[in-house]
Parts: structure tokens; C-alpha cells; sequence
């Protein structure tokens, strides 16, 4: 039993109510290996925790490990009750309308595949909806080329978040982002850390931090990438 009860715990100690909480996944081993998710991940955690969170980061889950590591930080949201932040980089894909993030090790041959053995953003929505905190954000950096091109569409959908959230993507919807070559981050990341830094001291709203990056971004790609 004791196993199991730990299970259920949140893993970060001496929490306080309103204390902004993260938890960041990156994924990289996939059949296509990717460069910048860990990076990406690694420099969101150092952002974030000079700003005054606390940060989960997991690296490298599959599907069973993405779901304890949602379900333990909807545990951690119900003991500060304040901010959350979801933040994935890995790879995405959308069916039918419908997210999902991909853990590595996915075993897909199919559309019906993609239900189970992708992880439904939907999912987590309704995780941490349970938890009736302050305020959700949610950044899903998953916007590349679909790995399953005979099933599926282009990037993400787009989705309505419910009160309390906000959802960022790296680029529109139903279009994707390649990997910069030379770069250790993401053309993405490195304006939102950018952002980040500065909007504690300046008090600066969520609304005009993701309005900052995604202007950002888009000027320096040239029009080619939109937030």
C-alpha cells in the first residue's frame, strides 16, 4: 500500500498557498530524434524559477509517465491554488480535431492508435481544471511536422480554453515549425525567455507577455512564424 499512497503525493515540498507552480516535459527520443526540446525545457526551468516558481521537470516519458506526472501536479495545484504553468516540447500531432502530445516509444499504426497511444491535451485540461486554482497557462511547443503523415493533419488545432486558462503555440494552427540548425533554443523560446525576465518587474499581464513573444517571433522570422 505504501508505494501506491506515495504515488499520490505531490513531490514538491513545503508549498505555500499562491506559490506559482510549472511543470515542464520534454520529449527528444523518438524514431527522429529531436535537438532542442531538453534545451528548450532546461532554459524554461532557470526562467521560471528566478521569477519566483517552483518547477517540475521530466524529461524523456512515455505515455504511463506523462499521465503520473499530470495527475501529481493537479495534487500539487490543489495545495498553492495559484498559477500553473504546463509547458511540453516534443512532437504533436491533431485528429479529428482533437490535440495530442506524443510520448516517446509510441507504438502507432493507426488513427485509432493515436487515441490511446498519444496523450490528449483535453486531458490535461481536465486535470487541471479539477483544481479550481488561480490561473492555468499552457504552452504546448509541439507544433512540428506530423512523424505520421498518413494520418492526421499539419501542426495543432486550435482549441477554446475553458475560464482560467491560456494556451500558447510556438506558431498558428495546422502549420508547423522545422528545428533551427547551430542553435541550442528554439527561435520561440528565446523570445519568451526574453519576455519572462523582465515581466515580474514590470508587472507585465500574461495577455501582453505571450502579445510581446508572439510580435516578437514574428518579426524575426519574417512573417513565416506566428504565435
Amino acid at each position: 500500500m505504501q508505494p501506491l499512497y506515495a504515488d499520490q503525493r505531490c513531490s514538491l515540498k513545503n508549498l505555500n498557498k499562491g506559490v506559482p507552480i510549472a511543470l515542464l516535459i520534454a520529449n527528444s527520443k523518438y524514431e527522429k530524434t529531436l535537438r532542442q526540446p531538453v534545451n528548450d525545457a532546461k532554459a524554461m526551468k532557470k526562467v521560471l524559477t528566478k521569477i519566483g516558481f517552483r518547477v517540475i521537470l521530466k524529461t524523456e516519458l512515455d505515455n504511463k509517465a506523462m499521465n503520473k506526472a499530470t495527475r501529481e501536479f493537479s495534487k500539487c495545484l490543489k495545495i498553492t491554488q495559484g498559477v500553473g504553468l504546463f509547458y511540453f516540447s516534443g512532437y504533436g500531432m491533431q485528429l479529428a480535431g482533437k490535440n495530442y502530445l506524443l510520448p516517446i516509444n509510441p507504438d502507432i499504426g493507426d488513427e485509432t492508435d493515436v487515441k490511446y497511444e498519444g496523450f490528449p491535451v483535453n486531458k490535461i485540461l481536465d486535470r487541471f481544471e479539477t483544481s479550481k486554482n488561480e490561473l492555468n497557462i499552457i504552452i504546448l511547443d509541439a507544433s512540428r511536422e506530423n512523424p505520421y503523415p498518413r494520418f492526421g493533419s499539419r501542426g495543432l488545432a486550435s482549441l477554446s480554453p475553458p475560464n482560467g486558462f491560456f494556451i500558447a503555440y510556438p506558431t498558428d494552427t495546422n502549420k508547423t515549425v522545422g528545428e533551427e540548425q547551430g542553435v541550442e533554443n528554439s527561435l520561440y523560446i528565446r523570445e519568451l525567455i526574453k519576455v519572462l525576465k523582465k515581466a515580474k518587474q514590470n508587472h507585465t499581464r500574461i495577455e501582453d507577455v505571450l502579445m510581446q513573444v508572439s510580435n516578437a517571433v514574428e518579426q524575426k522570422s519574417r512573417q513565416q512564424q506566428v504565435p
